[in-house]
């Protein structure tokens, strides 16, 4: 009966996963999924798997690439070339981040259909480039579009300190509570 159990959890896992993917296909508003997320204890990315892939032109040499997670579709492409992820992120850009201070080094976009700017993810473990490499404590400067703002936070779920709202920031480390590398959540809204 014990060897039930793990399975029993784990199949219960996989259905309130994809009871959340359901609504999240069915939901207008990104912030009532995010609620229903937030109710059952899981991260949106949690929500669906991620779609991780670099196209075939891709050579072994790019570790990292540049990706663009469509937050809709809650799916992340990676590409060998910034100017690829631009193209694919296209007009529905809402969010860049990169790795290094100055927008430099490896980059993900963040993008919704008609660049609706109200979008919370949750934990940014579960963002990953087509390595397996994830988000969390490795964001260095950032931009938002659109109108967009953005406010990270120090702990999943949007807990903790947090940075207030950001637009435009190159070097997050001289922010007054130094957020370089220090991101595990944000929310992006409108000004």
């Amino acid at each position: 009966m014990a060897m039930d159990m793990p399975s029993q959890a784990r199949n219960s896992r996989e259905e309130i996963m994809q009871r959340i993917h359901r609504a999240r296909a069915t939901v207008l508003s990104t912030a009532a999924a995010a609620a229903l997320v937030s109710s059952v204890g899981l991260s949106v990315a949690q929500a669906a798997p991620v779609e991780s892939q670099a196209p075939s032109e891709a050579r072994e040499a790019a570790v990292d690439g540049y990706c663009v997670t469509d937050v809709d579709r809650s799916t992340t492409k990676c590409y060998e070339t910034d100017a690829a992820a631009s193209r694919a992120a296209g007009k529905n850009l809402i969010l860049k981040v990169w790795g290094k201070p100055n927008k430099e080094g490896k980059s993900h976009r963040f993008k919704t259909a008609g660049a609706n700017c109200n979008f919370m993810e949750n934990d940014l473990r579960f963002i990953k480039d087509h390595s397996g490499r994830n988000w969390n404590n490795r964001i260095s400067s950032l931009k938002t579009y659109h109108g967009c703002t953005v406010s990270l936070y120090g702990r999943s779920f949007m807990e903790g300190q947090h940075t207030g709202w950001l637009r435009n920031e190159d070097r997050l480390g001289r922010l007054p509570t130094g957020w370089n590398n220090a991101a595990t959540s944000f929310w992006v809204k409108e000004a």
